[in-house]
């Protein structure tokens, strides 16, 4: 039995990524290599083999990942745990939503689950130029985000005062843990990582873990770990959020006490400094959906809220289709920027300014209404500030929402 038990700890130990990974842009033979993001995870189960997961994978400019905690432990647990693993490295060859990818892996696991086993996780997707993260959770523990920047406006460079990292537990949406009900609808959620900022990805065999006490560490000291905090155990005074100082610090915490749990850790940090959102599409009905959807996650990890979101996307449309019937066109190009949110519009189609046209008088009836406009005066009830400019013969149309 515990030559057995070995053989399935070197197996799920195979299924697993390496420690760490990082994740360049650019070929060594034309451009310098650059460090855009850097993942580190690691694993320790408190037997041989353990429910936890964790995995990461590099498509195009786009990282996606997972962290997860089965119910039950020992052998059946770690079956579970496999399958998940595979199920995710399975979706997301062909899924680019982490929404979709969860809905995939939950509609298997429920419909092949006489155990009744489920499985806590958080599914993400980071773009990595621009920042953009979409994630979705399945009843798992919130992320913590370690904000590099927190404090830029208040320092004197001149003194030598450099930014205070701030540690931020991220909103999420609770949803139902994978394994439950094949056909439930999970919400997406999304946020911006900007130059520096790391992202802390946990189970809860940290939270939960004892002291020879019999104390729990907890959530409020987990977070003063993970920001160095003044119940941190470092005595280095060094607070880069590693797996190595944030594990060296919980086994301090745990000292000469039993594990009671698996303890799983996932990093990611950004390195690259945040992009502008920008892309260009042949002028055709088509593109639209390929438009909408840039919008759609671009509006929520910025943070502007649904009714808006939703709002300025159906202006947007009325643009965007006028331009594809009236405009002869080749092209349309969309660029996205925040802080505030700044949406460009751009086209080489003949000249036509859509500010210009008079106000829509909503109030009348819509029989007696001049025909169009209802998108410009749409942008204008929810925009700070549309305007418009002919430049090298295109057409700009620039929407600014502060947030």
């Amino acid at each position: 039995m515990d030559k057995e038990l070995q053989i399935a700890s070197n197996i799920q130990k195979g299924i697993l990524r390496g420690k760490s990974e990082e994740v360049h842009s650019g070929t060594a033979t034309n451009d310098e290599i650059k460090k855009e993001a850097v993942v580190q995870a690691v694993l320790e189960p408190m037997h041989e083999v353990g429910g936890d997961l964790y995995d990461y994978y590099s498509k195009g400019e786009d990282l996606f990942f997972i962290i997860g905690d089965v119910s039950g432990k020992g052998v059946p647990a770690a079956m579970f745990m496999s399958a998940t693993v595979n199920l995710f490295r399975s979706a997301v060859l062909r899924l680019q939503s982490p929404k979709a990818i969860m809905e995939e892996i939950n509609g298997v696991l429920s419909g092949h689950n006489p155990s009744l086993m489920f499985v806590t996780a958080i599914i993400g997707r980071l773009h990595i130029p621009t920042g953009q993260l979409l994630y979705c959770n399945a009843g798992h523990l919130p992320p913590l985000n370690i904000l590099a920047g927190h404090g830029d406006r208040n320092i004197d460079p001149s003194l030598g005062q450099v930014p205070v990292p701030m540690t931020q537990e991220i909103a999420i949406e609770p949803n139902l843990p994978l394994g439950f009900e094949a056909k439930f609808r999970f919400v997406e959620q999304g946020l911006m990582l900007g130059q520096g900022d790391t992202l802390v990805l946990y189970t809860d065999g940290i939270t939960e873990a004892r002291n020879k006490d019999r104390e729990l560490l907890g959530m409020k000291r987990w977070k003063e770990i993970v920001g160095g905090g003044e119940k941190s155990h470092t005595k280095t005074g060094n607070i880069t959020p590693t797996i190595e100082r944030l594990l060296a610090e919980v086994e301090a915490y745990i000292g000469e006490a039993e594990h009671t749990d698996d303890i799983t850790l996932m990093t990611i940090r950004k390195m690259s400094e945040k992009q502008p959102v920008v892309m260009r599409v042949p002028n055709k009905i088509d593109q639209w959906p390929v438009l909408r959807e840039a919008l759609q996650n671009y509006g929520l990890c910025v943070g502007v809220d649904a009714r808006t979101l939703k709002k300025m996307i159906v202006a947007l449309e009325e643009a965007v289709v006028n331009v594809i019937n009236y405009s002869q066109a080749d092209y349309i190009s969309l660029t996205m920027d925040h802080g505030p949110l700044t949406i460009t519009l751009t086209d080489n189609g003949i000249a036509f300014d859509p500010t210009a046209r008079p106000e829509v008088d909503t109030d009348q009836v819509v029989a007696e209404r001049q025909i169009g406009g209802l998108g410009i005066a749409l942008l204008r009830q929810i925009a700070d500030k549309v305007e418009y400019r002919r430049t090298d013969g295109q057409n700009e149309l620039i929407i600014i929402k502060n947030i």
